[in-house]
């Protein structure tokens, strides 16, 4: 809907995913550009959604629990 300030890669009506504290069934939210993902052409919505648990479950195992 809007782009703030230092979000030079965005631009209002771009289809991202963010990566958040808390607020992530709001249907708005603010959060910091460097916190924003593009979403690729030809991800639908379930998938978007998804992503960042999945991504993150992933990243903790390898990084925390594996230690790679």
């Amino acid at each position: 809907m809007e782009v703030g300030e230092g979000a030079e890669d965005l631009r209002p009506g771009d289809r991202v995913m963010a990566t958040l504290g808390h607020g992530g069934y709001a249907e708005e939210v603010v959060v910091a550009a460097a916190r924003v993902v593009p979403v690729p052409e030809g991800m639908d919505f379930p998938s978007t959604a998804a992503f960042p648990v999945a991504y993150g479950t992933a990243h903790l195992a390898l990084t925390h629990r594996v230690r790679l």
